[in-house]
């Protein structure tokens, strides 16, 4: 479950917290080890200069480097909390899709979620659910950064929007390092570009016909899985 929310691998930050425990464990069996099966009292000195140089030196360092926000995905994931607060206490969760990078936490908390990288790949489906009034307002959940005073871009390990969606921004908060988090309005879509047309098999299906049910229809308009 740590690993599928949103980070990929138990070197992350935030998903070693899981480790504690295993780790809690390994420093309890060193003493146990010296004591039952080596017969020793007390473990020797150089043990705990070992241990004393390998704190000062590795595990600080690399506490500085998070805590200097080095590490790009701690002021995400404190973003991702920002985002989780704001949108409980501005956006219904009736007839509103968010369009976002995570969508576990989301629909745990009763709300219509879709990733970004489905979005991308059918943006005429995306706007179709809401010309069918399945849902009243889209919006769109990012982890951006300053480039320079002029470019602003997708942080590295999360996925950009088509730009073909025009955005209305609604809320934002400033994560520090040039990293800020933003929510906004999706108002419409841009056509596209030559050369990067969407995919006919993930486009809007043909009107309603008599010959299909309405929940056939719904699943056809914005299935889970798009077209490569």
């Amino acid at each position: 479950l740590a690993l599928t929310c949103f980070w990929g691998q138990w070197t992350d930050p935030m998903t070693s917290r899981f480790s504690l425990p295993l780790q809690y464990f390994l420093v309890l069996a060193v003493p146990f080890a010296l004591h039952e099966h080596f017969k020793l009292k007390q473990p020797p000195y150089y043990i705990l200069v070992a241990c004393a140089v390998f704190i000062l030196s590795v595990s600080s360092a690399h506490s500085a480097r998070i805590r200097i926000n080095r590490e790009a995905r701690m002021p995400v994931a404190a973003g991702s909390h920002w985002a989780m607060h704001w949108i409980c206490n501005n956006i219904p969760t009736a007839k509103t899709l968010i369009i976002a990078d995570a969508c576990i936490g989301l629909q745990l908390y009763g709300y219509s979620a879709l990733p970004i990288s489905v979005a991308n790949q059918m943006p005429e489906r995306v706007r179709h659910v809401q010309a069918l009034e399945l849902y009243n307002e889209l919006y769109l959940v990012e982890a951006l950064q300053h480039k320079d005073t002029r470019t602003i871009a997708t942080v590295s390990n999360s996925t950009p929007i088509n730009p073909r969606f025009t955005l209305q921004t609604v809320a934002q908060t400033d994560l520090g390092n040039h990293l800020f988090y933003q929510i906004s309005r999706i108002t419409g879509l841009n056509p596209a570009p030559a050369g990067k047309e969407t995919l006919p098999a993930n486009l809007p299906p043909a009107p309603h016909s008599y010959s299909q049910s309405p929940e056939d229809y719904i699943y056809d308009s914005l299935p889970l899985l798009p077209h490569q």
